[in-house]
Order: structure tokens, then sequence, then C-alpha cells
């Protein structure tokens, strides 16, 4: 139970840290045409980070949705 709601927020997490690198990527670098690869990395790695950070995040809700309404 627990670790089945951890995915859905682990993949929100993703989602949403992905939208927002993307934009402010795509809003500071449109004029040059191209993202420099450092900042392809630094994307890379945030998102394993965001990776962890959700998990976490989404087995701590779990046990709190279980707490709090029971389990099933």
């Amino acid at each position: 139970m627990v670790l089945s709601r951890a995915g859905a927020i682990q993949s929100g997490v993703v989602l949403v840290a992905l939208a927002a690198w993307i934009l402010a990527l795509a809003n500071r670098f449109h004029d040059q045409g191209a993202v420099p690869v450092v900042y392809l990395y630094l994307l890379f790695g945030s998102i394993i980070i965001f990776n962890f950070i959700g998990q976490s995040v989404g087995i701590l809700v779990g046990y709190w949705f279980v707490a709090r309404h029971g389990e099933g």
C-alpha cells in the first residue's frame, strides 16, 4: 500500500522538476539556440536527486495516508 503510492508521488516530483528545468533553460538560452552541455549534466544530476527525494516523500505520504485513513 505504502510503496504503491510512493511511485505516483515520485513521478510527479520528477515531472515537475523536468518541466521547471526545461522552461528555465528555454527562456535563458533561446537567443543562443543551444544549451551548453554543463547545464545538461546539471539537469541530469538534479533529476537523479529529485528522483530519490520524490521516493522518500512518497513513502512518507503513504505512511501518513495509512495512519490517517487506515489500511486499504
